[in-house]
């Protein structure tokens, strides 16, 4: 197998992770064999995982988040509750958006 399809692969998994490797395959025209070789050559799951990230960048991204969230409340005058939902649903909307 060429590394221009491992690469051309890896691309499409990482854009599209909710392809199998049939919709895959059919979509650069090879086997789905060449997709699961492909994905385990690069260490690629067949199925992608969110990236996991340590304890300690969890815990600094949501210390940042909890700021923006006080500073976003008295800017414009709402309770940092309000803020965390509008947080929520444009989250949700972009996993979704991800995901699809």
């Amino acid at each position: 197998m060429s590394e221009p399809l491992c690469d051309r692969i890896v691309a499409l998994r990482t854009r599209a992770p909710h392809l199998s490797s049939g919709k895959i395959a059919a979509a650069l025209g090879c086997r789905p064999e060449y997709v699961r070789v492909a994905l385990k050559r690069r260490h690629m799951p067949m199925t992608m995982q969110p990236p996991i990230v340590s304890e300690a960048v969890r815990r600094a991204i949501l210390a940042s988040l909890a700021g923006f969230q006080a500073e976003a409340a008295q800017r414009y005058r709402v309770s940092p509750q309000q803020v965390a939902v509008v947080l929520v649903k444009e989250l949700r909307r972009q996993l979704a958006e991800t995901a699809a």
